[in-house]
């Protein structure tokens, strides 16, 4: 049963809220940053897996819009004044990501031309070799916040036996492993290698 009390120490003049794909959310002072790049700047910039489109919103409307690569690019709000109230938003760029046993897994960046089932398992370094790709699932979320999940043969599909489905942002591509071909991998391991020292020896010996 914890007992919490909160103190104001100061308020923030001219306060401006930044949200998103920053290094630091939060509330800033708009007399600190008065302009849209210093309060970016402030915020600590925007993150490195990057974000796709920055969003001010005034009095509840969007005030100003414009991608990540214009800002950068000092486009024309890069010193557009900010007043008390404002709210800005760094919408995270879209990614894929992709898991279970792969080389790699992580988090990929979607390319605006796409990214298909084939390209990602690429990106990841390929699937193990104990994997079963013939139970990848990939989950998609939908606009609803529903979430399907899609059944793949992706080893069929590294074989250009069947079609490489293309991603939608923020899909999670799975991989599963074989427990029991991994134990017996294990097992066969030392197995082998005694057999090769064995067979060395006779040869050496003869």
């Amino acid at each position: 049963h914890p007992q919490v009390e909160v103190t104001v120490r100061e308020f923030a003049a001219e306060p401006v809220t930044v949200v998103g794909a920053v290094q630091h959310p939060g509330v800033y002072s708009a007399r600190l940053y008065p302009d849209l790049a210093a309060m970016l700047a402030g915020a600590g910039g925007v993150e490195p897996r990057g974000g796709e489109q920055i969003t001010l919103e005034r009095d509840g409307r969007v005030a100003a819009s414009e991608s990540v690569d214009a800002w950068e690019n000092q486009g024309g709000s890069a010193a557009l004044p900010l007043h008390a109230g404002d709210r800005i938003r760094v919408t995270p760029a879209a990614t894929v990501y992709v898991g279970g046993d792969v080389a790699h897994p992580g988090a990929f960046p979607l390319p605006a031309h796409g990214l298909t089932l084939l390209q990602a398992l690429i990106l990841a370094g390929g699937i193990g070799p104990h994997s079963q790709s013939g139970r990848t699932r990939i989950a998609c979320h939908l606009p609803g916040g529903e979430v399907q999940t899609l059944w793949i043969d992706a080893g069929r599909v590294l074989r250009a036996q069947a079609p490489d489905p293309p991603l939608q942002p923020f899909d999670l591509v799975y991989v599963p492993s074989s427990t029991a071909r991994r134990a017996l991998a294990d097992t066969l391991h030392p197995l082998v290698v005694t057999s090769s020292a064995i067979v060395s020896g006779v040869v050496i010996w003869h």
